[in-house]
């Protein structure tokens, strides 16, 4: 008897959010769901400023621009430059933010680290991939309109630090959203096995679960001793994870 697992659906279009408030994204169709999905993250991201930047917003900015307004900027040029690839969605993961001198002063590059860590966990939510280590620079710049920064984004390649481990025959690193498991040299994470594909399987986080499916591999994935298929089903932390026959545990960061 084969056992049953659940399956879960999830959107792939990007959302720009930066318009939310005013206007459900212009020409841009999207469910009610990831509408009110993006609404929260926006809230969450408010709130994580205000906690992380009370006391040094008011010696930042002069009042045109508050540290909210860069997140949505960074959330809008990370919607506009997103990639499709054959790991999913890529997005830039350094971030120059031009900002007139009178609006800036003060302290900016502990802004710039705390709006790094913004970015990462925006991609987590989203399952959005980046292929190096976060970085936001927050720049005084004459050219740039009052009250309206710029942003360019770029991408990037480095190392980036594990969020996650497989720990089976060998113990390997998970650095980046949606990595691909394989014994090729394309793949993200390498495993060994007679039986495991190049491009075996993928797994990423998205929407605060763990998510695993099968790339067409001809030996087949398992989580928890269920056979899945190429839609993505969730892996907790310490599930069985089996790569043709090869069998690993997963150790997720906390």
């Amino acid at each position: 008897m084969v056992a049953e697992c659940q399956v879960i659906d999830i959107p792939r279009s990007g959302v720009c959010l930066r318009g939310l408030r005013k206007v459900l994204l212009g020409a841009k169709a999207v469910a009610w769901g990831s509408v009110m999905l993006a609404m929260d993250l926006i809230r969450r991201l408010e709130r994580r400023l205000e906690a992380l930047l009370d006391g040094v917003v008011g010696t930042v900015f002069r009042g045109h621009i508050h540290p909210s307004e860069l997140a949505e900027r960074i959330i809008r040029e990370a919607d506009l430059a997103a990639r499709e690839s054959a790991s999913g969605t890529v997005v830039p993961n350094r971030y120059v933010l031009a900002v007139n001198p009178d609006d800036l002063d003060g302290p900016h590059a502990q802004l710039g680290k705390e709006l790094a860590v913004m970015v990462d966990e925006l991609a987590f939510d989203r399952g959005w991939r980046l292929e190096g280590p976060s970085e936001v620079v927050v720049v005084a710049s004459p050219s740039a309109p009052h009250g309206r920064p710029r942003c360019d984004g770029q991408f990037l390649a480095g190392r980036r630090n594990p969020w996650a481990r497989l720990a089976g025959p060998t113990t390997v690193d998970i650095t980046v959203n949606r990595a691909v498991v394989g014994r090729g040299g394309e793949a993200d994470v390498t495993v060994s096995g007679e039986h495991v594909s190049r491009r075996h399987a993928m797994i990423w986080r998205q929407e605060g679960r763990v998510l695993v499916s099968d790339l067409g591999s001809s030996n087949g994935t398992a989580v928890d001793g269920v056979r899945i298929g190429d839609r993505p089903v969730e892996a907790t932390h310490h599930s069985t994870i089996t790569f043709g026959d090869v069998q690993y545990r997963l150790e997720i960061d906390t």
